[in-house]
């Protein structure tokens, strides 16, 4: 028997609008492989991730307070960005919150200097199905996806330095560099 691709669409928007203790368990442990990301992004785009490359997908409070634990993410992630974007590195940011509307995360793009190509952010309408998705319950909270989807690290709280993260982003790509 064929599922109708309406259906089977309908099915999927249910599942990633279920409520907090559905059956639908959050993908949340490393090894995990979740479903590749179709979203919107604050720009409107379309994006799918992984695109080809390691994903950091970071959950962060675009609220918090100046010196606040999301707000230190920032640079590092930035960084990681700008250092690694060459080799296929995406930066994916969302609001673990849900509170942050349009306009803030415009402000919060702006205020830290966080564009395409190098920085993504998630549009206000994909943060709840997203931080429930990746069982994200504080902020921040920073995955690293290898290409092929599966979860391979993961911080809860603050990356302690950029170091920490290059480290792991090296182990991640020196295979694909050391076999040309």
């Amino acid at each position: 028997m064929t599922i109708p691709r309406t259906v089977l669409a309908i099915t999927v928007a249910l599942a990633l609008a279920c409520a907090p203790g559905c059956a639908t368990p959050p993908v949340s442990s490393v090894g995990d492989t979740p479903a590749p990301l179709s979203i919107t992004l604050l720009d409107g785009r379309r994006g799918q991730f992984p695109t080809g490359g390691p994903l950091l997908l970071a959950f962060l409070d675009p609220a918090a307070p100046a010196g606040g634990a999301s707000r230190s993410q920032i640079p590092v992630l930035r960084s990681m960005a700008t250092q690694y974007g060459r080799t296929g590195l995406s930066v994916l940011i969302v609001d673990a919150t849900g509170r942050a509307d349009a306009d803030d995360l415009v402000n919060f793009s702006h205020d830290w200097n966080l564009h395409p190509p190098s920085v993504a952010i998630a549009a206000h309408t994909e943060t709840a199905a997203l931080a429930r998705m990746y069982g994200v319950a504080t902020a921040p909270d920073t995955l690293l996806v290898t290409a092929d989807g599966v979860i391979r690290h993961r911080w809860r709280g603050t990356v302690a330095a950029a170091q920490d993260l290059a480290l792991t982003l090296q182990a991640l790509l020196s295979p694909a560099t050391s076999t040309r």
